[in-house]
């Protein structure tokens, strides 16, 4: 990170202006623009997910500076020769293609999950008492009491998209093994009988 010809604008971070660059290593430029491609993959979570969450200006300095560092890391390996080495390869081929699979079922799964209205206020009232409440002081006992519907209606709607998306998630799988009647052995995996 101290390499002549790395050098990082930290006071660039929170511009909204695409163009400015924000660090540079070796002759590779890297602007606003790629920070916020970078962000907006991290907050979308990936292909399927559309649920943009918003980040603080300390959050966004911090992602330039994990940015930054990541750069100049892979440079390094690259410098280091370990794209060359084939059993590294192989494994990162083994991550990339486990992630093309997961970020392809989130894609086809996150499409048709929806939560209505009734859902989340169905889910606050069963649960007010055991899930959405804080203890406060009464006299001096401490007690529950149910947080206001709209201190947590965001939360329990994101939990309820996740909770059908790992729902869809098992019906699909199950549909796909079916339609390709896959099967597992279990005897040949490791510790089977």
């Amino acid at each position: 990170m101290g390499a002549s010809d790395v050098k990082i604008f930290e006071n660039k971070a929170l511009s909204r202006n695409n163009t400015d660059v924000l660090f540079k290593v070796g002759d590779k430029n890297f602007t606003i623009g790629d920070l916020t491609k970078r962000i907006e993959l991290r907050q979308f979570g990936g292909l399927g997910n559309k649920q943009k969450t918003n980040i603080t200006d300390d959050q966004r300095k911090s992602l330039a500076k994990n940015y930054f560092q990541y750069e100049v890391l892979k440079r390094d390996a690259i410098t280091k020769g370990i794209d060359k080495d084939p059993e590294y390869m192989k494994e990162i081929q083994m991550r990339v293609d486990g992630i093309i699979a997961r970020e392809y079922m989130e894609k086809i799964l996150g499409k048709e999950v929806k939560v209505t209205q009734q859902e989340i206020r169905e889910e606050y009232d069963k649960n007010k008492d055991n899930r959405y409440f804080k203890m406060v002081n009464q006299g001096k006992n401490r007690v529950k009491q149910p947080e206001p519907f709209i201190n947590v209606k965001d939360r329990i709607e994101k939990n309820l998209i996740s909770t059908k998306k790992v729902e869809n998630r098992k019906d699909w799988t199950k549909q796909i093994l079916q339609e390709y009647n896959y099967k597992v052995d279990e005897s040949e995996l490791e510790g089977g009988n």
